[in-house]
């Protein structure tokens, strides 16, 4: 929500009482200036109403409308939205039943009353579910959005054939993004101008940062019942937005026991993902950032967490894949510190960061320059040779591709086999223009016969599916190795002498930095993580 879109004229409001809404009474007379009148009824005694779904992107241009006999400033695009639902009112519209009734969130809510607003939005979710149909508004009609609509129909055509049998989105395999798989699949290219409409659909911003929260309490269970609701997550516009991403951030930790949930936390100074953030909030760096991206589409890092929802009869939760359990099923402990701004856990330290050699990965994504890439990871593979001291040569070609795919071979469609030949491909190819580099492995490895014994290994491999891999989840991450001749990837700015821990209730093991006191928590996520953690039990 924000209060600088809806209307602003005193006057137009009266106080309602609790379970109380407005709906906007669509005038049908066409010879009549004024669009509708707000009536306010008790939700659960409602006439029937619909619903609407409309952008709340900054206006440039402002339009008047007559709502209740009064002159109501809206942005020009909801004032054509007005209009247009005035018509059906009054038109054989393919509505059934017509619209008589309508509730606009940033018409029907003052936005000048935080309260108010506060106590609407814990309604959201029943007044969504009591409507006939929420209707969507994309805005009037435009030649310019065919375009669009073409690339829907390309979209579903696509998708249609290569998942027949699919009856919902979750029947569709998730797949990442290979330049030749797009290509092949007959879609038109990224740069064409088409797809900015589809980017323009995914940038998830709120003109309120509190609303990042609030606008989805009505799809939370917990939020159902008002008077069950959690304290944590009731709507208070009266409280600032750090404030609001900590409680409930605090809130969500106790609740799912999981440390996936730091994945989503604020991150330190200097990466490319933090960058991204349109603002800078003072939270603490373990407190979940859910504010706005400045390009939602380029210069994020990929989230290694995963949403399992896959089983209906039970929530979704946030996790990792099942083969990642660095604590064995240790539960998470979390000691209660007098700061609130504080995350106590605990934990126990194991090794430290020997290596740290950023990927470099092109923030697009989708055109990655090959020079600069196949340099730098000449340079990361030099590096991991040099563990290749007790393993045969295909034993550490596995752990090299699993520390650089982080193992999500699935989302190229491929298994992990096959995914090893991929990596075994694609070292074996540089080794073979990289004298230096052969001359390494055959002396680490101590085999004469190394380089045949990897070829052997990539054999039905492809090392494009590799490489994509490591382009989408080494963005703004850096290969390391440890003290102990272990290889994974970490933040881009991690440090050689961070420590690696492992932490109660986390699936991975996680790189922390001594700050007086307490250790910085270095995590990979959407956007690398600090976080002043306590860290406890690591003697």
């Amino acid at each position: 929500m924000s209060t600088h879109q809806g209307p602003k004229e005193a006057g137009l409001y009266n106080p309602l009482k609790t379970n109380q809404v407005r709906l906007l009474r669509l005038n049908p007379d066409p010879d009549s200036d004024e669009v509708g009148n707000l009536e306010v009824v008790e939700l659960r005694e409602a006439p029937p109403y619909y619903a609407l779904s409309h952008s709340w992107t900054s206006q440039h241009s402002y339009q008047d409308v007559l709502i209740n006999s009064q002159v109501v400033t809206l942005g020009a695009d909801l004032a054509a939205c007005v209009h247009r639902l005035s018509q059906l009112a009054r038109s054989n519209s393919e509505l059934d039943p017509p619209v008589r009734h309508i509730w606009i969130d940033s018409i029907c809510i003052d936005q000048s009353n935080l309260d108010e607003r506060a106590a609407q939005v814990s309604l959201m979710g029943q007044l969504y579910r009591s409507a006939i149909r929420t209707l969507i508004w994309l805005g009037p009609d435009s030649s310019d959005c065919y375009g669009a609509w073409e690339l829907l129909d390309s979209i579903h055509h696509i998708f249609r054939q290569q998942n027949p049998r699919a009856t919902e989105p979750n029947d569709i395999p998730t797949r990442m993004y290979r330049p030749s798989a797009h290509e092949a699949s007959g879609l038109p290219p990224w740069e064409d101008f088409r797809w900015s409409h589809l980017k323009n659909l995914v940038k998830f911003n709120a003109t309120d940062q509190r609303d990042k929260i609030y606008g989805l309490m009505g799809l939370a269970c917990e939020c159902q019942d008002l008077a069950t609701m959690p304290l944590e997550l009731r709507p208070d516009y009266q409280i600032d937005v750090t404030d609001v991403y900590l409680r409930v951030g605090r809130y969500m930790l106790q609740q799912s026991r999981s440390l996936a949930f730091l994945t989503r936390a604020r991150c330190v100074d200097g990466s490319i993902t933090r960058r991204q953030r349109e603002e800078s909030l003072d939270i603490p760096s373990w407190c979940p950032d859910w504010s706005d991206f400045k390009n939602p589409n380029e210069g994020i890092a990929t989230s290694l967490s995963w949403v399992h929802a896959g089983d209906k009869s039970r929530p979704a939760r946030l996790g990792f894949l099942e083969q990642f359990s660095a604590a064995s099923g240790l539960e998470l402990e979390i000691r209660h510190e007098g700061d609130p701004r504080v995350l106590s856990l605990v934990g126990i330290r194991v090794t430290t960061v020997e290596v740290a050699l950023p990927f470099g990965v092109n923030p697009s994504r989708k055109v990655e320059p090959e020079q600069p890439f196949t340099e730098q990871m000449t340079r990361i593979l030099s590096e991991a040779l040099k563990t290749l001291k007790r393993e045969t040569i295909s034993a550490w070609t596995r752990q090299f591709v699993s520390a650089t795919t982080v193992e999500q071979h699935s989302f190229v469609g491929r298994d992990w086999e096959q995914s090893v030949a991929d990596g075994a491909a694609y070292i074996h190819h540089l080794l073979l223009n990289d004298i230096s580099l052969s001359s390494l492995c055959v002396e680490q490895s101590g085999d004469p016969n190394a380089l045949s014994v990897l070829q052997d290994l990539s054999s039905g491999g492809a090392a494009d599916y590799y490489k994509s891999l490591v382009h989408n989840y080494g963005f703004d991450r850096a290969f390391l190795v440890t003290a102990d001749g272990r290889m994974g990837i970490g933040p881009s700015n991690i440090r050689q002498g961070d420590a690696v821990v492992v932490l109660a209730g986390g699936d991975v093991p996680y790189c922390v930095r001594k700050e007086g006191d307490c250790w910085l928590l270095v995590v990979v996520s959407d956007g690398q993580t600090a976080a002043n953690i306590c860290l406890l039990g690591d003697e």
